[in-house]
């Protein structure tokens, strides 16, 4: 019987030392929900929670006090990637908005006659266009199709104004020609 309880001690004893190892890296996870993409924390989180169910319940009294601080960081777990998820539609909608102003700018630049100032800008506001992040995936589409169809427009604006001034400057061309033909 002494061996018995001694087997079932040292079991426990196991066990706890197991759960903890567990409980740490679940810890660890909540505290860094999004840093490896929350589809991977998830897969982490998963697989930390089946190998707590495996190792099964440990009569014993710090084993309560480790459960309840499981809870505590399963609900912290949870309450960290509902705030990332929050941060990223937020930031989403935020670089929505900044296209959106680029956007205009752009068909402001449409109305413009100076070809130059037009070239300067459309460069810069595709370099701006760059730097903002992304938005959500059903605006993603839409906002990407605008921003292509205005620089088709501006760039065939642009292409349109050299071609002419190409034209123009072969028209000066041959009445110069002919000036020196019947010179």
């Amino acid at each position: 019987l002494h061996e018995f309880e001694k087997q079932k001690a040292a079991e426990a004893e196991r066990l706890l030392t197991e759960k903890q190892k567990v409980l740490e890296k679940i810890t660890a996870l909540a505290h860094s929900v999004g840093t490896d993409g929350i589809g991977e924390t998830f897969k982490q989180f998963n697989a930390l929670q089946e190998e707590w169910k495996k190792l099964g319940n440990i009569a014993d009294e710090r084993y309560k006090e480790m459960q309840l601080n499981h809870s505590y960081q399963v609900d912290l777990f949870y309450h960290n990637v509902n705030l990332m998820k929050e941060m990223r539609e937020l930031d989403s909608k935020i670089n929505l908005e900044k296209k959106n102003i680029i956007l205009e700018k752009m068909q402001q630049l449409l109305e413009l006659d100076a070809i130059q100032e037009i070239e300067a800008h459309v460069k810069e506001l595709q370099h701006n266009w760059k730097e903002i992040g992304p938005v959500t995936a059903d605006q993603k589409e839409e906002i990407n199709q605008r921003f292509r169809t205005l620089i088709d427009d501006i760039y065939a604006k642009i292409r349109g104004h050299y071609g002419e001034r190409k034209q123009h400057l072969q028209e000066n061309l041959q009445v110069k020609q002919t000036l020196i033909d019947k010179v």
